[in-house]
């Protein structure tokens, strides 16, 4: 770990209200640049430089985070066309924000704040659900008056559709259901981890059930992981009560899951999963799973080794894979595990297991299983370096070095 030391500030507190909010700010800006989460983001990161100026530093930065950087880094060198592309301005960009993240955000202070911002939007949620009950009408949690970045990605009408169409899911505060379902995930582990009171298991109730509720692809695979590592949880940890009570509650689950079933909710959450299919089409499954690999597989050998940081080579590739037709122009989509792999290579994969599995070691049973559950959205869901990955890795972070202060 890279050990530093830096005085409090007022930026401790506007770093732990960014990485709470950011994943809702994203939606929002005039895109590049005036994107509103990043607009904040370059205020930590002037903050970074100006103290770098001042000869002081900063502390809590992972070492092997920061070894794969630097090694994004050199990629970027290595596979440069111009001289232009040897200087990755964005990588720079969020690498000094994780600088500031692991450097500023107050675990004790940002924890509060985090869980305000969850509750907040399950509990819109609810709403949303409650309204479209009585009324059949879908409410957006999207704030009208500012303006949407979409990235070029959907148009603002296609979106607002999507939204509030007859068939549209609940999403609360964020552009899409997969996004507050991440979000959340590691709410519902640090309260079912730590629940021991009645209203504590309440409280797991309420975040489980909004999870589900979105209908997002994403839920079941995620809660699957949770509940893997609850289980092996309470068989090294807990009582004899607790084993013996495992059994009726996985029983308990069962019989609630084969009613759940029989929903409509649950209906077309399974019409997703239908969608799982490593056939070349242009459907969700295919471009969130496997479409990635076909991209790698046209890759030289030198470079699936170290990676390509570089989108005019990246773009030769595209245009020569088996699924080049499911492209559209400026779409670099790709999962988390595959953006590593493209990006940097088996080398940088390697720096992502080192990352993952080190924050799996010696944490709170918490801790380790947000750890967990990144590790495995990473090959389902796309977040390498956004708001939801710092999110993960900074909470996982932080309740490992809480261990360690306790021992």
């Amino acid at each position: 770990m890279l050990t530093y030391s830096i005085n409090s500030k007022w930026y401790e507190k506007f770093a732990a209200f960014y990485l709470a909010f950011a994943s809702i700010l994203q939606t929002y800006g005039y895109g590049g640049f005036l994107n509103f989460s990043r607009l904040c983001s370059f205020v930590l990161i002037f903050v970074v430089i100006c103290v770098c100026m001042k000869k002081a530093t900063f502390s809590k930065v992972p070492t092997s985070l920061s070894a794969y950087f630097y090694w994004l880094f050199l990629v970027s060198v290595l596979s440069c066309t111009s001289l232009a592309d040897a200087i990755p301005l964005g990588q720079i960009e969020k690498y000094l924000l994780i600088v500031a993240i692991f450097s500023f955000v107050n675990y004790n202070k940002f924890l509060p704040i985090y869980k305000f911002v969850s509750y907040v939007s399950i509990a819109y949620l609810y709403i949303q659900l409650i309204v479209f009950h009585l009324s059949g009408v879908h409410i957006t949690g999207i704030i009208g008056f500012l303006p949407l970045d979409l990235a070029d990605v959907i148009s603002v009408e296609d979106f607002y559709d999507l939204h509030t169409r007859e068939n549209a899911r609940v999403s609360s505060f964020f552009s899409e259901p997969a996004l507050f379902v991440q979000y959340v995930i590691p709410l519902f582990i640090i309260e079912l981890f730590n629940a021991s009171k009645f209203k504590d298991w309440i409280k797991v109730i309420i975040v489980f059930i909004s999870i589900l509720a979105t209908e997002s692809g994403n839920s079941l695979f995620l809660l699957l992981l949770v509940g893997v590592s609850y289980v092996v949880y309470i068989l090294r940890y807990k009582s004899v009560i607790w084993r013996i009570l495992l059994p009726i509650a996985i029983i308990g689950l069962f019989i609630g899951g084969q009613e759940y079933l029989k929903t409509d909710s649950a209906e077309r959450l399974l019409e997703r999963q239908d969608e799982l299919s490593n056939d070349i089409e242009y459907t969700s499954g295919f471009l969130r799973i496997f479409r990635g690999y076909y991209v790698y597989e046209e890759f030289t050998p030198i470079e699936k080794v170290i990676g390509v940081n570089n989108l005019t080579i990246l773009d030769e590739r595209i245009k020569t894979c088996k699924a080049a037709f499911t492209f559209k122009e400026n779409d670099y989509y790709a999962n988390t595990f595959q953006k590593f792999l493209l990006n940097t290579g088996a080398i940088g994969v390697v720096f992502f297991l080192i990352i993952m599995f080190g924050l799996m070691r010696n944490n709170t049973p918490a801790g380790r299983t947000i750890a967990f559950v990144y590790f495995g959205s990473s090959f389902i869901a796309a977040s390498y370096l956004a708001p939801i990955m710092f999110l993960y890795l900074y909470i996982a972070y932080m309740e490992k070095k809480s261990l360690n202060r306790m021992q």
